[in-house]
């Protein structure tokens, strides 16, 4: 369930970059892609890494 909200999460921010890209002037569209950059990082680094170590068999087949 984690794992899925996580994934899902991070699929939704990542086309959210593309929406702003092509909404929001490249000034705006840099600091929007760092915050979700660092969103993304915080995800997986404090979330998702700890969780597949904890229980790897619900890691997606070809995930690093």
């Amino acid at each position: 369930l984690i794992s899925d909200l996580m994934l899902r999460f991070g699929k939704e921010l990542d086309e959210s970059v593309a929406v702003v890209q092509s909404r929001c002037d490249e000034d705006e569209f840099k600091v929007y892609r760092e915050a979700v950059g660092f969103i993304m990082d915080e995800m997986l680094i404090k979330i998702m890494n700890p969780l597949y170590e904890k229980h790897p068999e619900i890691k997606p087949k070809g995930l690093k």
